[in-house]
């Protein structure tokens, strides 16, 4: 259960997105809406990959390194034209520090996953990594051409893998070039709706992908629909 972030388009300071602005990521990690408790922080680490031209940036702190200076410091020098970002609440039985925090960046994929795969926490508890760190074990293993078409496969296998044992398998997706943006939740009613759906807001040289509505132009987002693979690139 996290906050997800996804920018591609011109390049753009992302300062404010990230930490400068009331409903940045910064400002969810201090609390936001959960269905189970009503509020809750997110404070169990956090990542921001970003990329400049051909030049990539990565920096992850783990729970007892979430400091908000430090994450203003970075969000406020942010220059992309890609990037992913993330703050974590950890899913139960899951490890937490600096190496489990989101993204994960390896071998030229980044993911970044928001939600609970319960088949995948029991399997990540064999080797000490998180469920999320499962997933890009398939990523790597199977997402050879780093295209849409290849992508559903995959994660259509991850869901008949799956079955009914999560509560999201929402993810960004990224293979330095593009961003994969896939929404899946478990729709149990409104709360669960609004914690879990996606957001998306377009503009004619960028898009944005979040959580939650992550600048004040509140009516300028809309939701992704459950169950969706978006590809978007830098034309849109």
């Amino acid at each position: 259960m996290c906050r997800l972030f996804g920018y591609i388009g011109e390049e753009k300071n992302l300062g404010g997105y990230l930490g400068g602005n009331k409903n940045s990521l910064l400002a969810q990690s201090h609390g936001t809406f959960c269905p189970k408790t009503g509020k809750t922080k997110h404070r169990d680490g956090w990542g921001i990959y970003w990329k400049r031209e051909n030049t990539h940036f990565y920096q992850r702190r783990g729970r007892d390194e979430f400091d908000d200076n430090d994450f203003l410091n970075i969000s406020l020098d942010t220059n992309a034209d890609l990037a992913v970002a993330h703050i974590r609440k950890a899913s139960k039985n899951t490890p937490v520090g600096k190496e489990h925090s989101h993204p994960i960046v390896k071998d030229g994929i980044i993911l970044a996953h928001n939600g609970t795969i319960t088949p995948f926490v029991e399997e990540g508890m064999n080797q000490n990594i998180s469920d999320t760190a499962v997933v890009m074990q398939r990523l790597i293993r199977d997402w050879k051409e780093r295209d849409y078409k290849s992508l559903v496969l995959i994660l259509f296998n991850l869901i008949i893998e799956v079955g009914d044992k999560y509560t999201a398998m929402n993810m960004i997706i990224s293979n330095e070039k593009d961003l994969f943006v896939f929404s899946r939740f478990k729709d149990c009613g409104p709360d669960e709706r609004k914690y879990y759906s996606m957001k998306i807001k377009v503009r004619q040289k960028y898009t944005i992908i979040a959580s939650q509505q992550i600048d004040e132009d509140l009516a300028d987002w809309e939701d992704i629909e459950n169950s969706t693979l978006l590809h978007i690139t830098r034309n849109g």
